[in-house]
């Protein structure tokens, strides 16, 4: 029985999915504000789906048009097709490296590194779209909610029990109050540092001679890989800021306790009860 043609039912669902696994994975992108969202991410698994679909149909059709008069001929056809099928899904993953280089930024200073999740996520994209194009459909639906799992969830996750460790507050110490807020946030913007809480904690005459210092305390959340004691240092290196300290938490309180205190404590308490 000769091979047969991808029908244009066929055809039409691998892209269809293809779209809609793309969508999937790129709103999630989108919405979180990431280099590469919803549409490159459908381009790139629409594109990966149709370079599937080209290489089945170039070795359908070099087994239809193929004379199979002995059993060596056959196995030659046969060996060249898994061949010009392989190279094609491996010029793709590779290509994607490019497009994926280019979700990566640095921060000028080489504190922060960004784009790199999403640039794994635009690679495992473009795997999707072969497998759909290669027919796999029940494959490629797994791999897409372990996707849309890993990027959800396990970032919830982390928020939960890891990233609250990225959380610190600091205690700023500056002079000229306007201009040097206004460095404090031009300085945090661009990094991704996000100021979650603010306090103004009053002024301090006499500190500096002629200028009245105050005293700031914020509370941030700097992002993943970024160095705590790096902004610290950038921090206290800019005009007008006369001194950074970080606060500490009422559970570095606590550790930081002589023994005596904390027995007083625990007696106070089985006291009250």
């Amino acid at each position: 029985m000769r091979p047969e043609y991808l029908s244009v039912a066929d055809i039409a669902i691998r892209i269809g999915a293809a779209l809609i696994a793309g969508m999937i994975i790129g709103f999630e992108r989108e919405i979180n504000h990431h280099p590469a969202g919803l549409k490159t991410h459908t381009l790139v698994c629409l594109g990966a789906t149709l370079s599937s679909l080209v290489s089945t149909e170039m070795a359908l059709s070099i087994l239809r048009n193929a004379s199979f008069s002995s059993a060596a001929n056959a196995n030659i056809v046969t060996g060249n097709v898994g061949i010009d099928i392989s190279r094609i899904a491996a010029g793709v993953v590779t290509g994607m490296g490019f497009i994926g280089a280019g979700a990566i930024m640095k921060s000028k200073d080489g504190t922060v590194v960004t784009g790199i999740t999403t640039a794994a996520t635009l690679w495992v994209t473009t795997c999707i779209g072969l497998a759909i194009g290669m027919g796999y459909m029940w494959m490629s639906a797994f791999v897409i909610l372990a996707v849309f799992m890993s990027n959800i969830v396990i970032k919830y996750l982390e928020s939960k029990f890891i990233s609250s460790s990225k959380i610190r507050t600091v205690d700023i110490i500056i002079t000229r109050k306007k201009e040097t807020m206004k460095l404090i946030e031009d300085y945090c913007i661009p990094r991704r540092i996000k100021i979650r809480d603010f306090e103004y904690l009053g002024d301090i005459p006499g500190l500096v001679d002629n200028e009245m210092a105050h005293h700031l305390r914020y509370t941030i959340k700097t992002p993943s890989g970024m160095s705590f004691l790096i902004v610290l240092r950038d921090l206290a290196m800019q005009d007008n800021i006369l001194q950074v300290l970080e606060t500490p938490t009422q559970k570095d309180k606590k550790q930081k306790q002589p023994d005596s205190e904390k027995n007083r404590e625990s007696e106070q308490t089985a006291d009250i009860d």
